[in-house]
């Protein structure tokens, strides 16, 4: 069980899906999604090249970005997006996890 100061109910060394240009780039962290499998995903708004994908923990994650504990009870199949990192985050559920 995790920590009780870990938000997720996921532990840190989780693998989740990001992008390089995310982690060695220091792009933003724009769309996230709880996969319907209870995978998670944390990229930019815009469609991403399978070349610029990257497998690394939540804990990572987390240690880049804090704007991204407030979706820790993102349900499965939910998305949460939005314009800028100074911009609210706005979820919903995710149309492309229930074609």
């Amino acid at each position: 069980m995790p920590h009780a100061s870990w938000p997720f109910e996921q532990p840190p060394d989780t693998q989740v899906i990001t992008l390089r240009s995310i982690i060695l780039r220091g792009n933003p962290i724009l769309r996230v999604t709880h996969d319907l499998d209870d995978g998670w995903q944390f990229l930019s708004l815009n469609n991403a090249d399978a070349s610029d994908a990257a497998i690394v923990r939540l804990g990572d994650i987390l240690a880049r970005d804090l704007s991204v504990v407030p979706l820790a009870s993102l349900p499965p199949g939910w998305h949460a997006y939005r314009t800028s990192p100074d911009t609210p985050w706005t979820t919903e559920p995710d149309p492309q996890a229930h074609d």
